[in-house]
Formats: structure tokens, C-alpha cells, sequence
């Protein structure tokens, strides 16, 4: 079925942007460019096409999937820090039917560290298959993305492996308000997945406006660390009878198309604060994975970006994985301009100072994100930090708690059992209604 709308033209945040014929029909992929040419006059024909093939190919392997005996399921990962899945690896661990695999992407990146990703899920006794280059000979029945951000017109995308799997994806980011330039660029990706599985019905509404209706609201399995009891082998604060800080710089400053990065004005002052506050608190600094790259080009060297990090390292514990729930539950105060933390820490009901930095044409988070923050302490200025710093931290005082744990309350929990039941059931076709949705 051809999409009812061939364009869009959207205004926000004072700009117009234009959508025109939002499947692309011929894609030249260069070195350095991609030009994406767009044919009106082919376009309902080519999508009638598309959309077809996907329905065969995703109805051919539910028909296989209700007979198997045992239904491999890869999570395909790029950077251990936007791992979402442990709640459902785990579940499916339990199901003998069921069995759960890491697949690590090997590829050269300036933020992908192949050797820490394989540690991280070796150390938590994933069953891991590093190195990939064949997709195909690993016999992946269903595959979770991690992440869109893989190559776009390459081997892993959505329409390339449902020639063997049914794709699914969680995205790793919680809570934001899906974006224009995401959808722009990753547009092919939602659209060829079988589902995306959406916190809210608000975000998924939201997906459907950009004809992307192959969507269903669960909450998020991220959150769902919440439901179980702290592992105290996961504890890595070194006091008890301090106030336990976390910072957690973004890495979007400079030219960084998001702009939320707020480092440059207030970094060195947070530091300050870290140092002076030495007898009283205990900080760990968990920076986006981003960040030291960031900082490299903002300071124009890796010496520099280096300092910063040796600067944190003798007054804070410096952590930079995926498991950090546990910290979370743990902590005392969040200081961040990192958007998805300020949904993820939300259940903790516990203060957070949000830097918000001073670029003029800072991008928007979203309706979503700015309502589930507006108990958070907003810091736009130094001044500001040192009030809400020293008001939670000297005084204790915070009069935003019981807005925030209002908040909190508003968050169904459980992801991960709904899409566990929806493994289930479509793995005994219970959801090929689904292909009516491409």
C-alpha cells in the first residue's frame, strides 16, 4: 500500500522542513557522498514492490519459525554502552526454545572498541560471537538492533536480513521525542523493521505521522533494571558516608548537530565543584562514549582532551560501560545535559541538575523529554549550578521531590515481559496481522 502522503512539509522551531517522496528510489553511494535521487513518477510502483517483498520474505520465516524446535535470536551490537537488552537476553536465557546470542560488529570507529565490547559481555557471561563478517552463516532467526547507526546502505541493514531473520528494534536512546533528521536519515531502517517497540503510545504516534506504523508501545526494557534488587558485585562507589555524584557530560558541543553539550562553559566549574567538595561527596564521571572524541576536536589535540580526563581521574572513578543501573540506584545526585539520562533516571526519584548549555541554536529534546524532566533543577548559568549544587548538597534541601516521584509514577514498567509475550506468540504465528503493516 502506497503511503497516503508523498511529502510533508512540517514547520518547527521557526524552520521548514521539507519531506519530499520519503522513499528513496535510487541511492549512488560514494567515498566521501551519497546522492539520493527521488522519481515521482515511479515512486507508487516501487513501493507496491518494496513493501510486497518485505511481506514475503517476513511471512516466509514465520511459517519456518512456528516449527522450529529452537529459535535463535542475535542482538547485534556496535558499542556496549547503548546495550538495552539485558532484562531480555535474560528472559529469553530461561526459555529452552529460545537461544540468545551477541553478535559485535567489527568495524573501524572512532568510538567502537571491539576489545571492550567483547569484555564487557564476556564479563557478564553473554554467549558472544565476535567478528562477524557473515551475517548469514550464523542462522539468526530474529535479530534485535542495538542501534540504527549501522552502515545504512550496507550488509546489516533491516531490508538485507529479512531475507533470513524477522528484525526488531529497542531504541537505545529512552524517552526522546523522535527527531526530523532521524527520521530523514534513517528512514529506510524503521520502515523496513518488522517492529519497533516505542515507550509510549505519544512517541509512537508520533512515528506513525512519518507513515512508519510498524511500531508498538511497551515502555522500555532499560527501565525494567529497575524492577530487580541491586548487585552489590556491581557496586563500584568506594564510601558510604558521602554524597554520591554523578556527572555526565553530552558530547554535542562545538558544531555537534544536536548542540546540547554544555562542557565548554561549565566543565572546568563542575571540576571545581568536585575538588572543593572532596570531604563531603564522592563523584563518578561517566561521560557519553562520544566525548572524549568531541573533546579531542573541540581542543584540537588528544594531550588536551587527555588532561581532562587525567583532571577527573584523581578526584572521581571514571566509568564508560553499558551497565550502569546499579550506579544509578545507588547515587545520590545526576548532573548531566546527556537527554536520554533524564528518563532513565527519572525512577530513582532522586534530584538532577540539568545543564542546559548556551547555544543559540541548541536543537529542541521534544515534548516528551521536557515534560518528564520539568522536576529537574534547570542550570543554564554557573550561577545556577553552584545554587542547586550547594541547596541538595550542603543544605539538603529539595523542593522538587514529590513532583519528581509523581513523575516517576507515570512510567509503566514491564517492557520486557511484553515483548517477550510478543516473541512467543508470533514465534507460533500469532502476528502475521502484522504484514498488513508495510
Amino acid at each position: 500500500m502506497c503511503p497516503k502522503l508523498l511529502f510533508q512539509v512540517r514547520y518547527k522551531h521557526n524552520r521548514t522542513i521539507y519531506k519530499l517522496f520519503q522513499i528513496p528510489l535510487l541511492k549512488i553511494a560514494r567515498k566521501k557522498e551519497k546522492i539520493m535521487f527521488y522519481l515521482l513518477g515511479f515512486l507508487p510502483f516501487l513501493w507496491i514492490h518494496k513493501t510486497k517483498l518485505l511481506q514475503n520474505r517476513y511471512q516466509r520465516k514465520l511459517n519456518k519459525l512456528s516449527s522450529k524446535s529452537i529459535i535463535n535470536v542475535g542482538f547485534l551490537v556496535r558499542e556496549n554502552c547503548k546495550w538495552s537488552y539485558e532484562t531480555l537476553y535474560k528472559k529469553l536465557k530461561e526459555n529452552k526454545r529460545f537461544n540468545p546470542v551477541v553478535l559485535i560488529v567489527d568495524e573501524k570507529h572512532e568510538v567502537v572498541d571491539l576489545k571492550k565490547n567483547i569484555e564487557f559481555f564476556k564479563k557478564y557471561n553473554y554467549c558472544v560471537i565476535k567478528n562477524i563478517r557473515d551475517f548469514y552463516k550464523h542462522d539468526i532467526d530474529i535479530l534485535f538492533y542495538e542501534q540504527p547507526w549501522f552502515d545504512l546502505d550496507g550488509d546489516f541493514t533491516p531490508e538485507n536480513i529479512s531475507k533470513t531473520a524477522i528484525t526488531l528494534y529497542v531504541p537505545y536512546d529512552v524517552g526522546p521525542d523522535i527527531a526530523d533528521d532521524v527520521v530523514s536519515i534513517c528512514y529506510d531502517f524503521y520502515k523496513a523493521l518488522y517492529k519497533t517497540f516505542v515507550i509510549t503510545d505519544k512517541m509512537g504516534d508520533e512515528f506513525k505521522s512519518y507513515s512508519i506504523t510498524n511500531i508498538m508501545a511497551v515502555g522500555h526494557p532499560r527501565l525494567d533494571s529497575y524492577l530487580t534488587e541491586v548487585n552489590k558485585k556491581n557496586i563500584i562507589w568506594k564510601t558510604t558516608d558521602k554524597i554520591r555524584i554523578i556527572y555526565a557530560p553530552h558530547h554535542s558541543f562545538g558544531d555537534s548537530l544536536h548542540r546540547w553539550g554544555s562542557w565548554e562553559y561549565n566543565g572546568d566549574h563542575i571540576l571545581k565543584l568536585a575538588q572543593e567538595n572532596k570531604k563531603t561527596t564522592e563523584w563518578i564521571f561517566k561521560p557519553h562514549p562520544r566525548f572524549k572524541f568531541a573533546l579531542t576536536q573541540l581542543l584540537g589535540t588528544k594531550e588536551k582532551a587527555q588532561k581532562v580526563f587525567d583532571d577527573w581521574s584523581k578526584v572521581s572513578t571514571i566509568y564508560d560501560t553499558g551497565d550502569y543501573f546499579d550506579m544509578f540506584k545507588t547515587a545520590d545526585l545526576m548532573i548531566s545535559d546527556c537527554w536520554s539520562f533524564k528518563i532513565e533516571w527519572l525512577p530513582t526519584c532522586k534530584p538532577y541538575i540539568q545543564l542546559i548549555s548556551n547555544f543559540k541554536n541548541r536543537q529542541a529534546e521534544g515534548a516528551n523529554v521536557d515534560y518528564f524532566s520539568s522536576a529537574y533543577y534547570k542550570a543554564k548559568k554557573i550561577t545556577d549550578i553552584d545554587k542547586y549544587f550547594y541547596m541538595l548538597v550542603r543544605d539538603h534541601k529539595d523542593p522538587n521531590k514529590e513532583q519528581r516521584i509523581a513523575l516517576a509514577n507515570e512510567f509503566e514498567l514491564g517492557a520486557t515481559e511484553k515483548i517477550y509475550k510478543f516473541l512467543i506468540d508470533f514465534s507460533y504465528k500469532k502476528h502475521t496481522q502484522d504484514l498488513k503493516q508495510f
